[in-house]
This record gives C-alpha cells, sequence and structure tokens, in this order.
C-alpha cells in the first residue's frame, strides 16, 4: 500500500519508533529499552492478569448479569492487557531493521536477513 505524500510522517512505525531517529547510536539502546520492557512486562504478567482478573469481577458483578456483555467485557479486557506487550513487540523489527537497512535498494534483503 502506497501512503499520500501527505501522510508520509504518520505511519504508525514512524509515530511510535521513531522514524529516522532510531538510526543514530541511540537506536540500538531504543532497541535494547524496548526488550528491557517486554521483560519486565513478562514478569509482571501474572500481577497483571490478576488485577484484570479482580477488575473483571468487580465490574461484572456490579454492571452486568451473565450473559454475553460479560464476555465482551473479558474480551476488552484481555485486549487491554495484551496491548503493551504487543506494541513493544511489534517495535522491534522496525527499530532492527533501521539499524541494519542502510538503503531503500537493500530493505528487503536487510528485513529477511531477521526472519528465520
Amino acid at each position: 500500500m502506497s501512503w499520500p505524500h501527505s501522510w508520509e510522517g504518520w505511519r504508525w512505525e514512524t509515530i511510535f519508533w521513531g522514524g529516522g531517529r532510531t538510526r543514530s547510536k541511540t537506536g540500538s539502546k531504543f532497541y535494547g529499552w524496548l526488550e528491557i520492557g517486554i521483560g519486565i512486562y513478562c514478569a509482571l504478567s501474572l500481577q497483571i492478569i490478576h488485577w484484570g482478573s479482580e477488575l473483571y469481577v468487580t465490574i461484572a458483578r456490579a454492571s452486568f448479569p451473565p450473559g454475553p456483555l460479560t464476555h465482551l467485557l473479558r474480551l476488552f479486557l484481555a485486549g487491554i492487557a495484551l496491548l503493551v506487550p504487543t506494541a513493544l513487540m511489534g517495535g522491534t523489527l522496525p527499530v532492527l531493521a533501521r539499524l541494519w537497512v542502510r538503503s531503500i535498494q537493500t530493505t528487503a534483503s536487510g528485513v529477511a536477513t531477521f526472519i528465520p
């Protein structure tokens, strides 16, 4: 998909993962911080799931009778819990590609080195 010229600076990769800034020395630090964030979330995941479960029970008992709405609430809370690690993991490949790929002509072969 090609982006309209006026949207060029508004792609998700550019907004969330630094765009051109990640090519410098700080790009490898940024990648390191992404990996540290993933590790921290992993370490806290059992507690986050516990908090989500408590929140679900509290909201479901107070607001909804048993039925389809409680399932939607559970789905919504699970999506919220997965949003942070998914965003962090999704940011690692664009950041690595920015560090590794030196020109637009070598993008495909450069990114392919990271995919088994």
